[in-house]
């Protein structure tokens, strides 16, 4: 079928799923033929088992004048140590009229005076707003530098988004996002010392610029607060990228820099990029010494920070395009609010998105954000310590850096020893000649330098499983000097029907290519009739290898397994054509139920096989809801009214990934259907979906209440226990909530309760618990609920910390 080569070692590289393990090697193993099975666990190339220690630099974005008052002392000072203790870089903003970043109004300035003053340390931007300047400025201001330096430079660029600021460059404001990328390749060539044609008043003019810099070429980086189309950008231009942590997580910063590398991986660049994230930092030698310490002036500092964002609150990228006029909610804000939201913000960056506290607790999170993909952690020192006070705990950070170091040496050590069956290691140790593996895991072997130096060995390479990209495949015919096949097949054919020899890769797709002994096939439309060739449709696979059914799945067998006069056949939901020149098996993609959902690739009727299984299910249907992607909607035909919606989701939630659990659940009569008798997925009733979502059909009271006003806010149907700032809810939208429960329920709540409880279960649980001596109990009818009690900071911190555990 694939290769009778009685000499042969075969390599399977797999999940070790019943039709994989069994079905698949079937062939080899009756052959007699030595097997060698790969488990999905460390199928990594052979990299350490710990990503190598961030390294350190130092970052400044200090409000006010106090950094400027006494001729930059605590820069000087600060950078000088920072070049001695070996950190790599000290990176410098660019503010203009506003307190908030006061003293950095051009950062090729202070970087001039940086660079005569240190011998080692990198001196940077973080940022260089770019659409305020000419780009023959930037290149010639930091050529200066560079040569200052002798070689020291790197740039972070941004569009910038405070709309005072381009009073420098009216014009530019209209197009600033968009022509970002132009700008940046144009530096980048003025830099190279490319001639630019850039237009003057009378008509182009052939600009080179001078003086010509230490450095072939500029180190860039792209400054992102958080969006992940922004990490992608970054990754497709091949730079590097700034970041914070002021509107991410963790788990979010490390979703986004994953994102970041598979565009830079799909771009073709060499290497992986750097990934710097600014964090603001205080040590001390005792925990609580150090909060109290930063507590009043980092409050002072996001302060000054919340007046930039008065009247263009919708500009910042947090709160931009968040569906409400966030300037007309910042602009109502009152004293108080701003107060408690100065209180929260705060805490959470004492407890869980900064460097704060002791020299452990610095590790620790310096091994999250190193776990998260971070190459470089930038401390912002200068938000409001006392100088002599953030100088004298500079040590301190330069301990953290060298206890991480010391962490990553163990681990790489501990990991190297466990971790000896790496895919290139098994390919030499058993003289492998035959690999089979998933599209996805060659990428990376390519990336690997030993296992991209093992491939070369095999006679034969087998991949399947996934669409085969283009530059994979280009890549892998020039590495692999024999037999390159493309794999296709589902398992209800028995694995693999078509098979296509790799021998040159054109521009176009990788073909599926063309069935296998007694594996006829047919591409058919929608009304089951065959299509001509050229023409697109869902690919039928009949012949010897056709299952028999699905097991005690009769409607399903009867779907997807039709009995025609060739023969019986199999609807694989693929869509696929006969390539015009009528050779050859092309793949459109998948045609019925797989989504992606949270990067998950979802089959939709894995979950429907779960829900159609539940006690009182007659028949499912699973979808994402159009209007959000990432949520899905699981529409039920029950035998009656007594099947409870939690009780569906807590069945799926037991046998499926939490990715796979449905949003909501909706009851309906019956599915609509196709004029041929299939599940008409466009008429699905999706408008029932507004109505309570699951885990709410059954709220009552208290419940109720919060959940009606965290729908009104959010716009979106909300579930008992999802969490308030995991599903949309930021600071200004927890404002929002909390106005409208003190109204409708006439509780003396604190902001702050919102943060404490970001649940609807727990948040109704925290009222209903309140004291009655100094609120109301609640009304069953009209659902008014009790002032609530005080803020518990301790509360606060010890939540804050589980979640930084968590």
């Amino acid at each position: 079928v694939i290769d009778s080569d009685p000499d042969g070692v075969w390599l399977a590289v797999t999940s070790l799923s019943f039709d994989i393990s069994v079905l698949e090697l079937l062939w080899t193993l009756t052959r007699g033929l030595h097997v060698v099975v790969k488990a999905e666990s460390g199928i990594a190339p052979s990299a350490p088992a710990v990503t190598k220690a961030a390294s350190f630099s130092l970052f400044y974005f200090g409000a006010g004048e106090s950094i400027a008052d006494d001729g930059y002392r605590f820069i000087r000072e600060s950078v000088t140590w920072a070049d001695k203790a070996g950190f790599e870089a000290a990176w410098f903003p660019e503010r203009h009229f506003h307190d908030f970043g006061a003293p950095y109004p051009n950062p090729s300035v202070i970087a001039s005076a940086v660079a005569v003053l240190t011998d080692d340390l990198k001196v940077r931007a973080g940022s260089v707003v770019l659409p305020l300047h000419n780009p023959v400025r930037v290149a010639e201001e930091w050529a200066v530098v560079d040569n200052l330096s002798r070689g020291r430079v790197g740039v972070s660029f941004a569009p910038g988004w405070q709309i005072n600021d381009f009073v420098l460059n009216p014009g530019a404001h209209a197009t600033a996002r968009a022509d970002l990328a132009q700008n940046i390749d144009t530096v980048k060539r003025l830099w190279r010392g490319e001639t630019v044609a850039l237009p003057g008043p009378r008509g182009d003019v052939d600009v080179h610029t001078f003086p010509r810099p230490i450095q072939a070429e500029l180190p860039v980086w792209l400054t992102s607060a958080g969006s992940r189309g922004t990490f992608e950008q970054a990754g497709t231009l091949g730079v590097n990228i700034l970041t914070h942590l002021l509107g991410q997580s963790i788990d979010d910063l490390a979703a986004n820099v994953d994102a970041y590398r598979a565009a830079w991986d799909a771009a073709g660049h060499a290497g992986s990029g750097q990934v710097t994230v600014m964090v603001h930092t205080y040590l001390d030698d005792d925990a609580h010494t150090a909060r109290e310490v930063a507590r009043e002036p980092l409050k002072g500092y996001l302060g000054t920070a919340a007046g930039l964002l008065k009247n263009i609150a919708s500009e910042f990228p947090t709160f931009k395009g968040s569906g409400e006029d966030a300037d007309e909610a910042f602009r109502n804000l009152t004293d108080e609010e701003l107060g408690m939201l100065l209180d929260i913000a705060a805490e959470r960056y004492l407890n869980g998105s900064g460097l704060f506290g002791t020299v452990e607790e610095g590790i620790e999170m310096a091994s999250a954000l190193t776990a998260a993909g971070v190459d470089e952690i930038g401390c912002l020192i200068d938000f409001g310590v006392p100088a002599d006070r953030a100088l004298g705990a500079l040590d301190r950070i330069a301990a953290v850096r060298d206890g991480l170091s010391a962490a990553a040496v163990m681990d790489d050590r501990s990991g190297a020893a466990a971790q000896v069956e790496t895919v290139g290691s098994l390919i030499h140790e058993h003289s492998v000649t035959h690999l089979q593996c998933t599209p996805s895991l060659a990428e990376m072997l390519v990336a690997d330098p030993a296992d991209h130096s093992a491939l070369r060995s095999l006679h034969h390479l087998m991949l399947g499983g996934e669409a085969m990209p283009v530059e994979l495949a280009r890549q892998l015919r020039d590495l692999v000097p024999a037999r390159f096949t493309n794999m296709y097949g589902p398992t209800e054919t028995t694995i693999w029907s078509l098979v296509h020899e790799i021998e040159t890769v054109g521009e176009g797709t990788i073909p599926i290519g063309r069935p296998i002994l007694n594996n006829p096939i047919a591409i058919r439309d929608g009304a089951g009739n065959e299509v001509p060739v050229g023409v697109w449709g869902e690919l039928h696979i009949g012949g010897e290898g056709v299952a028999r059914g699905y097991r005690d799945r009769p409607e399903l067998t009867a779907e997807r397994f039709v009995d025609r006069p060739a023969g019986r056949s199999y609807g694989t939901g693929d869509v696929a054509r006969v390539r015009p020149d009528g050779q050859v098996v092309e793949f459109g993609g998948r045609g019925d139920g797989q989504v992606k959902i949270r990067g998950h690739r979802i089959e939709l009727g894995e979950i429907e096989a779960v829900v159609d299984s539940i006690d009182g299910v007659v028949k499912s249907v699973v979808a994402p809801q159009p209007d959000q992607p990432s949520s899905l909607v699981a529409f039920v035909v029950p035998v009656s009214v007594d099947v409870a919606a939690e009780a569906i989701v807590g069945a799926v939630e037991r046998r499926l990934p939490d990715a796979m659990v449905p949003s909501s659940v909706v009851m309906i009569d019956a599915l609509p259907l196709t004029p041929n008798g299939k599940v008409d997925r466009k008429a699905l009733p999706f408008a029932s979906v507004s109505g309570a979502p699951v885990g709410d059909v059954s709220l009552e009271g208290t419940e109720s209440v919060v959940a009606d006003v965290w729908r009104a806010v959010l716009g979106r149907s909300v579930g008992a226990d999802e969490n308030f700032f995991d599903i949309g809810g930021h600071s200004l939208r927890a404002v929002a909530v909390f106005r409208q429960i003190v109204d409708k329920t006439g509780a003396s709540l604190a902001l702050t309760d919102v943060f404490r409880f970001p649940t609807v279960r727990s948040f109704a649980a925290h009222l209903d618990g309140l004291d009655p001596d100094s609120a109301r109990a609640t009304d069953s009818d009209s659902g008014a609920v009790t002032p609530a009690a005080g803020t518990d900071r301790g509360a606060m911190r010890r939540a804050a910390r589980q979640r930084r555990g968590r």
